[in-house]
Order: structure tokens, then C-alpha cells, then sequence
């Protein structure tokens, strides 16, 4: 019974907690957030995404670049994928 009470109080506190972060950053932030992190090749090729890089891209910084230049960083993202798992190890 006691663990059972622990549980409940356990998963109430991380609801609360989860609300509250959920509350304070915007749906944008959240994806900015989430988006940067597939900018790292740490850890090897598992984290590394190119399509989430370029989707970051074009949703923050669209005026930033050129059509062409997307297309370009597409290319070289997926050359410096290759680089990482050639690299790894």
C-alpha cells in the first residue's frame, strides 16, 4: 500500500512538473530546441540528422538563405554525415 502511495504522489508531482514546462516555453521554442539538438555529431551518426537541420533551417532562418543555398546545405550536410560515420569510433 505504501508503494502504491508513493507511486500515485511520484507520478502527480511529475504531471505538475511537466505542466509547468509545457506552460512556460511555446510550441516554437520547444521545436527550436528539440531541432538543435540533431545539429551535434556527438555520440557518432545516431544524433546527427540532416533532413531535422534543414527543416530548423528553413523554419528559422528563411530569409537567411536562398533556394539555391538550401539545396546546397542539404548536400553538404549529408557529406559531413558521411564524414562522421567513416570517422567514427
Amino acid at each position: 500500500m505504501e508503494d502504491h502511495f508513493r507511486i500515485k504522489i511520484l507520478t502527480a508531482t511529475i504531471d505538475q512538473q511537466l505542466y509547468g514546462l509545457n506552460s512556460r516555453f511555446s510550441e516554437q521554442a520547444t521545436e527550436l530546441l528539440i531541432s538543435s539538438g540533431s545539429s551535434s555529431p556527438k555520440d557518432g551518426h545516431g544524433s546527427f540528422k540532416v533532413d531535422d537541420i534543414c527543416i530548423l533551417n528553413e523554419k528559422c532562418y528563411p530569409k537567411d538563405f536562398s533556394e539555391q543555398e538550401m539545396i546546397f546545405l542539404k548536400y553538404e550536410l549529408q557529406h559531413c554525415e558521411l564524414h562522421v560515420l567513416k570517422h567514427q569510433m
